[in-house]
């Protein structure tokens, strides 16, 4: 069974919810006690600190990705390509002139070759991972905040995406 405190120490600066608590500006820090979320300062401008058991923590879904972020782990990949967003996703052409393409498929980061088929019509071409490192991906999505291990799925966290959405 998940438990959150075996994640927390991975996202570090999330905000988070403490209980049903609407305020969204709970943000997970380490203090002289360990980890705990910091939810301001009394009128002395002491920080106030209340501990993680009953904190849930805010994060973006995979699927929350912008084309920015897109773009920025298609230059992570070959950065010295011109990348440019066409259809919302990353598209670059190579010194060869084959198209590639930056996409996600089942939260895998992959290049598609894009070939034109002879009716001039796009096709999908080979597919095959990117060259980001491992950690280097690791450390960029959880860096913007996103779940990795399923925790808003087991209600360990909360979809950031819904948080504004009225009923």
């Amino acid at each position: 069974m998940k438990q959150l405190k075996d994640y927390l120490h991975l996202y570090l600066g999330c905000e988070c919810r403490i209980g049903d608590s609407p305020d969204p500006h709970h943000v997970l820090m380490v203090n002289e006690t360990g980890l705990s979320i910091c939810t301001g300062t009394n009128v002395k401008g002491i920080p106030i600190w209340y501990k993680t058991a009953h904190a849930k923590l805010v994060l973006r879904p995979l699927s929350d990705m912008t084309e920015l972020g897109l773009l920025e782990l298609a230059r992570m990949h070959r950065g010295q390509l011109e990348w440019e967003i066409i259809e919302g996703k990353p598209v670059a052409r190579t010194s060869a002139g084959i198209q590639e393409r930056f996409c996600f498929d089942a939260d895998i980061p992959l290049i598609e070759d894009i070939e034109n088929n002879i009716f001039g019509q796009e096709s999908e071409g080979s597919r095959y991972p990117t060259n980001i490192s491992a950690a280097e991906l690791t450390r960029y999505l959880l860096s913007h905040h996103f779940d990795l291990f399923g925790l808003i799925e087991s209600g360990l966290a909360i979809d950031k995406t819904t948080l504004n959405q009225k009923p």
